[in-house]
């Protein structure tokens, strides 16, 4: 049995249900939520800019900067106490 993904509309994806590429995706899946973010356009065009030359996904680097923030402001806090 074959599963086919139409990823946009010019491009098909055939994945076979033996495929170790399926069997992969469907280990590594984790659960996700979505965040819709507005910013500045400057500031957009040099984040994609950045990502682009170190070899990064903007979601990678998003999940990495937020999580680098929130440790940052926990140790403020826990200090401050």
């Amino acid at each position: 049995m074959k599963i086919t993904v139409r990823c946009f509309a010019r491009d098909v994806i055939t994945i076979s249900q033996h495929s170790e590429v399926a069997d992969v995706k469907k280990k590594d899946k984790k659960e996700i939520k979505y965040l819709n973010v507005c910013m500045d356009k400057a500031l957009h065009e040099e984040f994609d800019a950045f990502c682009k030359a170190h070899g990064m996904s903007k979601v990678g680097a998003t999940e990495l900067a937020i999580r680098q923030y929130m440790d940052k402001v926990n140790k403020a806090f826990k200090n401050a106490k």
